[in-house]
C-alpha cells in the first residue's frame, strides 16, 4: 500500500518551522498527511518536499517512485536534464498553500490512477507510471515496451504473429526493419530476468506466435 504522507525536510531549519506553523493552520483541508523532520528515513516516504541541498545528500536514495519537490531560487539555472523526470522544479519564495494544493492533487490523479491496475497472477501493472511489479520488486518500461506488454496481454489467449505486432505496435508498413520488433522483444525479456527474475517473459509457441509467459 502507498504512503501517502510527504515528508517535508530541508537544510534550513527556518523553513522547517514556517512549514509546520502553515501546516497546523491547514490540517483540517488537506487530505494527506505530512511530516516535517531532518531524522526521517528517506525510504519510507514516496514524496519528498526539500531544497536543492537536500536533494543532493538523497540523490542515491531517489528511484522513480519517488516524487520530490524542490524549492530554489535558482529555477531558471538548473539544468533539468540532469534530474529525474519525478523531480519537480519551483521556484522560490512560492505560495506554500499552491505547493500544498499540488501535491494534494497529484495524489488524488495517483489514487485515481491505482483503479486502473491490472492484476494477473503474482504481477502488478500500472499502464499509467508503467511500472511492472512483482512482489517488493519493480521496473518501468519504455512507451514501446508498454505498447507491446498490453497488446501481447490483450492477445493472450491466442497469441500474436509477428506481422500483428508490427501492425498493432508500429502501425507496419513495408518499409519497417523487422528486428525493430526482436530488438524490443529481446531487451524486454532481459529486463525482466534481471529486475523481477521471470525467465522468458514472452515466447514463441507451435505455431511460432508470440505469447505472454503468465
Amino acid at each position: 500500500m502507498k504512503n501517502n504522507t510527504t515528508l517535508i525536510i530541508f537544510s534550513n531549519q527556518l523553513l522547517n518551522d514556517v512549514f509546520d506553523e502553515i501546516l497546523n493552520s491547514l490540517k483540517f483541508s488537506l487530505k494527506t498527511n505530512y511530516v516535517i523532520s531532518n531524522s526521517e528515513l528517506i525510504e519510507k516516504y514516496e514524496k519528498i518536499v526539500c531544497d536543492k541541498n537536500i536533494l543532493t545528500q538523497i540523490s542515491n536514495e531517489i528511484n522513480d517512485r519517488k516524487k520530490i519537490y524542490v524549492l530554489t531560487n535558482q529555477v531558471n539555472e538548473i539544468n533539468k536534464s540532469n534530474y529525474k523526470s519525478n523531480i519537480t522544479f519551483l521556484q522560490f519564495p512560492i505560495k506554500l498553500t499552491s505547493l500544498f494544493n499540488m501535491i494534494e492533487n497529484d495524489f488524488s490523479q495517483e489514487q485515481k490512477n491505482s483503479e486502473n491496475l491490472i492484476k494477473f497472477k503474482n504481477l502488478i501493472y500500472d499502464p499509467f507510471s508503467r511500472f511492472l511489479s512483482k512482489g517488493e520488486k519493480s521496473m518501468r518500461l519504455t512507451e514501446k515496451e508498454s505498447d507491446i506488454f498490453l497488446y501481447l496481454l490483450k492477445m493472450k489467449k491466442t497469441g500474436v504473429s509477428k506481422k500483428d505486432l508490427l501492425q498493432n505496435v508500429w502501425n507496419y508498413d513495408d518499409q519497417i526493419d523487422t528486428h525493430t520488433l526482436e530488438t524490443h522483444i529481446y531487451s524486454l525479456r532481459k529486463k525482466t530476468k534481471k529486475n523481477l527474475d521471470i525467465e522468458n517473459l514472452i515466447y514463441t509457441d507451435a505455431s511460432n506466435k508470440y505469447k505472454l509467459n503468465l
